[in-house]
């Protein structure tokens, strides 16, 4: 599961979210932080795009260009490492490789998600939401 930018592994919602598919489902659960939020440090590009996000902000002016932009980068970081966090979940006996594996993205864990979605055969099936459309769809038609 990929959590918005405003988030972390930790967020209420996501724990929940998490524990109504262990308990009630009978999944496996990975949450994980994007580079830069949560529990991982902020780089000076994270620390520049945030504080150019709060200044659009503060102004009322457009934040789309800027959020775009920066999960962009997020997302040419996270891929691999969501892809290599994947494959250590599968060495795991009591998951293996064998079964479905699905993804959940909310907000930067969709702009993260689309391009994960779109390099990565395994996963079968994946839910969005809340996201900024208009870069993430040339993402998912120019993968699968």
């Amino acid at each position: 599961m990929g959590h918005g930018g405003a988030n972390h592994k930790k967020h209420p919602a996501m724990a929940g979210r998490a524990h109504l598919l262990v308990t009630s489902c009978g999944l496996h659960v990975a949450v994980i932080d994007a580079p830069g939020h949560g529990d991982r440090p902020r780089t000076a590009h994270d620390e520049q795009e945030i504080a150019g996000l709060r200044k659009a902000q503060a102004a009322g002016e457009p934040e789309g260009p800027i959020v775009v932009c920066y999960n962009a980068h997020l997302a040419e970081l996270a891929v691999p490492e969501w892809q290599a966090t994947l494959d250590a979940l599968q060495e795991l006996p009591e998951i293996g490789a064998d079964g479905p594996v699905g993804y959940v993205g909310i907000g930067m864990g969709t702009a993260i998600g689309v391009p994960l979605v779109a390099v990565e055969p395994r996963i079968t099936a994946a839910v969005f939401g809340l996201h900024w459309p208009d870069a993430l769809v040339e993402k998912g038609e120019s993968g699968r």
